[in-house]
């Protein structure tokens, strides 16, 4: 640990429910003094429209260093106040930030904030990407510069997330639903294809079970369960119960989800876009945007398949947890001039 060099890590509203993000923290922990703020915006508490940046800029003043998650305005705020204090800026980006999917009006490029997040991502020390393609969004859709941005995909924890006990003929997804986000998911695309497997229980995690969703959850068959925020442990049993994950997303950056499941023995099943074939690769099955029969197909082929200790090897291979450590910790150190030797 470099007790001498300071982090303030900024994290978003969900942030301390996302094992990515948790992940990031850990890491930073290891090696160096760290201080965690939430950016919780609320229009029911306009004060926090002021407490927020005002509590980014205490942090940054007692800190060598603001690492941020996403590049929304609280990033904004942590490169502005690094750039007028002299202190050095990594924002990461996710993918929504860059993101321009006009049929479902996705992308913050469509809204007040891109401005802001072109401002955020020219002036950062650096940028870091989870995948090639976000780099190449943030360029054509927001006008980034790009000479600062780099490719740093997710790490996953190959010793949390692993297959445990037999696999069972079940097709899972994740997703939490907003304005976009049924579609976005393609939590509608994977309803419809329940109706195509009746003999296959599919699962949904991430949706509210209530009134909100019971027009969404119709259009699944009698086969699909429908389950809310669960607790960590009880998901992790599911990715582990379930033979077939499906990231039918019109969108994303490198599915942590999808990485997970991967880790935990699911035979993939995704769409053709940004990260989702990155992490597939080879060891799962990738099937055409919003068709609900072909993915069907897909999902009875990858139930038949015994793919999953290849999806499970990829992940391990490519995208382990000691390679975003390694990556981020010499970031840290090529900002701030430390001798990495000894690391």
């Amino acid at each position: 640990m470099d007790a001498s060099t300071r982090i303030l890590f900024v994290r978003p509203r969900g942030g301390k429910n996302a094992v990515f993000m948790t992940v990031d923290k850990e890491i930073f922990e290891r090696h160096f003094r760290v201080q965690v703020i939430d950016a919780v915006w609320s229009e029911r508490r306009p004060f926090s429209f002021v407490l927020v940046p005002l509590r980014i800029l205490i942090g940054t003043i007692q800190s060598d260093v603001t690492f941020t998650w996403f590049a929304g305005a609280h990033a904004f705020f942590s490169v502005l106040w690094s750039r007028l204090l002299g202190k050095k800026s990594i924002v990461t980006v996710g993918g929504w930030e860059v993101a321009r999917v006009p049929e479902i009006g996705y992308g913050l490029s469509f809204t007040p904030l891109a401005p802001i997040v072109r401002y955020t991502l020219n002036h950062a020390d650096l940028v870091l990407v989870v995948d090639d393609s976000l780099k190449i969004q943030a360029i054509e859709n927001i006008g980034a510069e790009g000479s600062n941005i780099r490719t740093v995909p997710i790490g996953c924890d190959y010793e949390v997330f692993k297959p445990a006990g037999p696999k069972e003929a079940v097709a899972l997804t994740v997703g939490k639903i907003g304005k976009d986000g049924t579609r976005r998911k393609g939590i509608d695309v994977f309803m419809k294809a329940s109706r195509f497997l009746p003999d296959v229980d599919f699962i949904w995690i991430g949706g509210p079970v209530d009134e909100s969703t019971a027009e969404l959850r119709a259009l699944g068959g009698d086969n699909v369960v429908s389950m809310g925020s669960i607790p960590f442990s009880e998901l992790l049993s599911i990715f582990q119960k379930a033979k077939v994950y499906c990231q039918l997303s019109l969108h994303e950056g490198l599915p942590a989800a999808l990485c997970e499941a991967m880790l935990c023995g699911c035979v993939p099943v995704g769409t053709n876009l940004c990260g989702i074939p990155v992490a597939i690769g080879d060891t799962g099955f990738i099937v055409p945007v919003s068709d609900p029969k072909a993915a069907a197909a897909a999902i009875r082929k990858a139930l038949e398949s015994d793919k999953g200790p290849k999806a499970r090897e990829r992940i391990r291979t490519l995208f382990p947890i000691e390679r975003r450590e390694r990556e981020l910790v010499q970031a840290v150190d090529g900002l701030t001039g430390k001798d990495v030797s000894n690391r």
